[in-house]
C-alpha cells in the first residue's frame, strides 16, 4: 500500500470514521448514563448488577449506532470504492449516490443486523468496564491512574470484541450486498 500510495493510502476512509466515532462515543457514554439512572432510579452505579449495565449498555449501543449509522454506511462505500480502483469521492457525493441508488433507506442498509450486533457490544464493553472499575479502581492519587484506566478500558473493549466479532464481520458484507 505504501508503495503505490504513500501515506495516504494507510488513512483511506479516516475522515469518514472520525465524523463516525466522535459522536458515537459522546452519544455512548451520554445515553449509557441516562439510561442507567432513567431505567434503574435509586440505584447508584455500585449499586447495578452486571445485567443492568449490560442491558443499558445494549440500549445505548442501539441508540448511538441508530443515530450515526449512515456515516458507517457511507464509510464503508468510500473505503470499498477506493480500493478496488473506484473514482475517489467526497462523503456528500458518496452518499447522493446511495441515496440515488437505493433511497433514504439504502443509508440504513444492514442496519438491523449491525444492532444485533452493536448491543451486545456496547453492553458488554460498559458493563465490563464498570465491573473492572468497582474491582480494580486505582486512587486518584497514584500516579499511574491514567494508564491503569487506560488498560482497564483496553480489556473491556478486548473482552466486548472477543464475544461480537463474527456477526460486525457478517454485518459487513451485508452492508455491501443489501
Amino acid at each position: 500500500m505504501y508503495k503505490t500510495e504513500g501515506m495516504r493510502g494507510f488513512f483511506k476512509g479516516n475522515g469518514a470514521t472520525v465524523m463516525k466515532i466522535a459522536p458515537f462515543s459522546a452519544f455512548e457514554f451520554y445515553f449509557y448514563e441516562i439510561f442507567k439512572t432513567a431505567i434503574f432510579p435509586g440505584k447508584t452505579k455500585n449499586q447495578l448488577g452486571f445485567v443492568e449495565k449490560l442491558f443499558c449498555g445494549g440500549l445505548t449501543g442501539v441508540v448511538a449506532s441508530t443515530l450515526t449509522y449512515p456515516f458507517d454506511i457511507v464509510k464503508t462505500y468510500l473505503t470499498i470504492n477506493l480500493e478496488t480502483g473506484g473514482k475517489k469521492m467526497t462523503m456528500t457525493q458518496q452518499t447522493k449516490i446511495i441515496i440515488n441508488e437505493y433511497g433514504m433507506m439504502g443509508l440504513y442498509k444492514g442496519w438491523g443486523l449491525s444492532m444485533i450486533g452493536i448491543a451486545p457490544f456496547i453492553g458488554i464493553k460498559m458493563a465490563s468496564f464498570d465491573w473492572l472499575m468497582q474491582r480494580f479502581s486505582p486512587s486518584k492519587e497514584d500516579p499511574w491512574v491514567r494508564y491503569k484506566n487506560l488498560t482497564i478500558g483496553a480489556t473491556a473493549g478486548t473482552i466486548a470484541v472477543t464475544f461480537t466479532y463474527p456477526i460486525d464481520l457478517t454485518r459487513r458484507l451485508m452492508q455491501l450486498n443489501g
